[in-house]
């Protein structure tokens, strides 16, 4: 396996530029790039670069909406250790010394409060923790955030949770889909007929979209959202190819297509 690297910093665009333009040509270039055997491993974020909430305007929302496109790709997912939670950081240039590196890989938050088992860098360097991105309940733990609804923790265990049960997720083909609208970036999950069809608002205005069914055979079929299990409108030979899907602000929706049974 090889990490997928311009993916992570075209996904960091379009999610910073709220534009799927980079994402979704370099989505493409990467698939096309894979030989007959092996795989990719795709990730948003490293111990290299800045934390990738930061990048995206310290914005939770996008962190979500990084989870679902981390998570809807087609290859195997990686979660740099703090993004789940939504750490923060730039990489800084101020010490002079390998501390520089400190501010986009402060120790992992479990606890609201630092502490055991997390690490006492500010031990070794008090300069780098005085001026540290995370503090205590800060709302960016793994305490803080567990059973909390909606928190960016939760929405990881359950887009993982997806992933690992869907087979047209973790192991269908992928085919991406037309819609007009630049802010929207939306593809196709497919295995043995199954179909989930992935769709990003990257902007922070509600949305009314279109999106072009017509090349996946799905006319007959109802939809639900399997991120709130909502009934969607169903595929019909007349919509097909102008499919309604309506989007808030900064959301995804995993749409699920079902044999319809009327």
């Amino acid at each position: 396996g090889t990490f997928t690297k311009p993916l992570e910093f075209a996904a960091r665009d379009s999610l910073a530029g709220e534009d799927r333009t980079r994402f979704m040509g370099t989505l493409d270039a990467t698939i096309a790039s894979l030989g007959p055997t092996g795989t990719y491993l795709a990730t948003f974020g490293d111990h290299d670069v800045d934390r990738l909430t930061s990048v995206i305007g310290d914005s939770l929302p996008k962190a979500k909406l990084a989870a679902g496109m981390l998570m809807g790709q087609p290859f195997s997912p990686i979660i740099y250790n703090g993004d789940e939670i939504g750490m923060r950081g730039f990489k800084s240039y101020a010490y002079n010394s390998d501390a520089n590196d400190i501010p986009n890989r402060e120790p992992f938050k479990w606890n609201a409060v630092a502490g055991s088992p997390m690490s006492n860098y500010y031990s070794l360097n008090t300069a780098v923790y005085s001026a540290r991105y995370e503090h205590d309940y800060d709302g960016r733990s793994v305490e803080e955030q567990t059973g909390v609804q909606g928190s960016l923790l939760e929405t990881y265990r359950q887009l993982i949770d997806i992933r690992k049960h869907t087979r047209a997720i973790n192991s269908g083909s992928y085919a991406a889909i037309p819609c007009a609208d630049l802010a929207i970036a939306a593809f196709d999950r497919a295995y043995n007929g199954s179909h989930v069809v992935c769709v990003f608002n990257l902007s922070g205005v509600a949305k009314d979209v279109s999106l072009d069914l017509s090349n996946l055979g799905l006319a007959g079929r109802a939809a639900v959202d399997l991120l709130d299990q909502t009934a969607q409108p169903a595929v019909t030979n007349s919509n097909e190819a102008s499919y309604p899907v309506h989007l808030g602000a900064y959301s995804m929706r995993y749409l699920s297509f079902v044999e319809n049974d009327d």
